[in-house]
């Protein structure tokens, strides 16, 4: 937790809670690498693309470009404090620090076909399929080298993490491919040149039938950000294609009725897989994204139980949030929805942290309780809306 939610008397309430309920969970998976974050918040799953930034000259070759040297490659230093779980556990960081001056050197030389000659596909053991591991280079380790970069300080060394994943998206890696495309759409850069690789990746491993429930969810995320009425029904159909995807795949023993229908007018109640298994790492996004549409489109039955899914099931913070507006008495200090903001907040979602202060100002006010509980209300709500940033609130 960040020195901004070290609020003394916030925290020792939030301290009061289960410890199950503290924090959600973002565990990444091997099956399908989770894409990094470019800022460590609860915001990570957010649907919603930021604000196109201002890229100029960009072709599509440019993260083709070696804008690194060998000396950018991290000390060993770096990867033993990343690579470690739960990020990744079958790598050392002495393999790590190898691997990536190996890649650095092969991409700086750049000799003719040195992609299809010395990078492999891995083995069950992690290595270059049936080569010699001195000499070639394992498609899943330069993904997650990649990773771990992106998942640090921004530096020079990032030039080489955008240049691993290009290079694995051009060999049809498919975790490099989700996470090039989910950085363009996080970014808000997805319709520049150097992102249409993924994008065309992407949409080739979706017309083949060979794409995953992670490519299904990213497309939708695609189509949500477009922010149309036509959007939203191709993103619906597309979280629908991910749910099936990854239903088919799974025989769950538990399970509820929550609907995931495609279309709007469809009633009939579908069900959510209550088993997390690795080959669906975005099911939160999928929960989250759909909930959205529902809520937008007025369906709150519909949006109320897919966000409890999200809340209660997936353990995430936005889930908590956005289900704590939606309860029947949205506007009350009922237990429900003060547990869904604390959880939310102690998480970082400011909007929670926000009205946990409004709420502590309004039982302040009422002149309930002893001087001393009005005093600690009156002290609680400015310490929640410091943490949330926004003293104007009170």
């Amino acid at each position: 937790m960040s020195q901004r939610y070290t609020c003394t008397r916030c925290m020792r309430q939030l301290s009061q809670l289960p410890r199950g309920q503290r924090t959600p969970s973002n565990v990444f998976q091997r099956h399908i690498p989770a894409v990094p974050s470019i800022r460590s918040t609860a915001s990570h799953l957010h649907t919603s693309p930021a604000r196109p930034a201002k890229v100029r000259g960009t072709t599509r070759e440019s993260f083709a470009k070696a804008r690194f040297s060998r000396t950018d490659v991290p000390p060993r230093e770096f990867w033993a404090a990343q690579a470690r779980p739960p990020l990744v556990a079958d790598l050392t960081a002495d393999e790590c620090q190898r691997a990536a001056h190996q890649y650095a050197d092969l991409a700086l030389e750049d000799a003719a076909d040195w992609r299809q000659k010395r990078l492999k596909p891995a083995n069950a053991d992690g290595n270059a399929d049936g080569k010699d591991s001195s000499q070639y280079v394992s498609y899943y380790t330069l993904h997650y080298i990649a990773t771990m970069i992106t998942l640090g300080p921004r530096g020079p060394a990032w030039h080489l993490a955008t240049h691993i994943f290009h290079t694995l998206t051009q060999l049809g890696y498919e975790p490099s491919v989700l996470t090039l495309a989910r950085l363009g759409l996080r970014t808000g850069n997805l319709h520049l040149p150097h992102f249409r690789p993924a994008v065309d990746a992407l949409d080739r491993s979706l017309r083949s039938r060979r794409g995953s429930a992670d490519a299904c969810t990213l497309k939708a995320m695609m189509c949500m950000a477009q922010e149309t009425r036509e959007g939203d029904d191709e993103a619906l159909r597309w979280f629908r294609k991910a749910f099936d995807t990854h239903n088919s795949l799974v025989n769950s023993s538990t399970s509820s009725n929550t609907d995931l229908s495609a279309n709007s007018d469809d009633q009939d109640a579908k069900t959510v897989d209550r088993v997390l298994p690795q080959h669906w790492q975005w099911q939160t996004s999928f929960a989250l994204g759909t909930a959205a549409i529902r809520a937008r489109r007025g369906e709150t039955d519909k949006a109320r139980e897919l966000y409890r899914f999200a809340a209660r099931d997936l353990d995430n913070a936005k889930g908590c949030y956005e289900l704590a507006q939606l309860l029947d008495d949205a506007a009350g200090d009922h237990p429900e929805r003060r547990e869904l903001l604390e959880k939310a907040a102690v998480s970082g979602v400011d909007a929670a942290c926000r009205e946990l202060g409004v709420l502590e100002r309004e039982r302040a006010a009422a002149g309930l309780g002893s001087r001393k509980e009005r005093e600690e209300a009156r002290v609680l709500a400015e310490e929640w809306a410091a943490i949330a940033g926004d003293r104007a609130a009170l």
